[in-house]
């Protein structure tokens, strides 16, 4: 996918396109990979694992546009290298919907004060 993001493409008619060329090479040129030495493997795994890697500058700016966001990306991002591909996902979902029921469930606290005389009743700060 970081060839697709190289090359310009944005829409998921480009990600399907990609996905649909990659599993046409793993099917039929896939067999020619079976006679690769392993370092050679190796490399092309890490060349294909670099943006996960890369990813890891993100968490600033994720922190910084919600902390949830921030704590479900790396909960699944440690899960994810430490453990195993399906791991991860299955637990970054599982995260993610702790959260969305701790953000239901935690309001925030705000102060009511009546604004006019209709009886409204809104943030004085507002």
């Amino acid at each position: 996918m970081s060839l697709q993001d190289g090359a310009g493409g944005k829409t998921q008619i480009a990600s399907l396109i990609s996905a649909g060329l990659v599993l046409i090479i793993i099917l039929w040129l896939g067999s020619l990979f079976t006679n690769l030495p392993n370092c050679a493997l190796a490399s092309i795994i890490l060349v294909a694992i670099r943006g996960l890697f890369l990813q890891l500058l993100d968490i600033p700016k994720v922190w910084r546009t919600s902390r949830y966001d921030c704590f479900i990306f790396v909960v699944t991002y440690v899960v994810t290298a430490l453990v195993h591909i399906d791991m991860g996902l299955l637990v970054g979902i599982m995260f993610a919907f702790f959260t969305v029921v701790l953000r239901t469930q935690v309001g925030k606290p705000m102060h009511l004060a009546t604004v006019s005389d209709e009886k409204v009743y809104m943030d004085p700060k507002y």
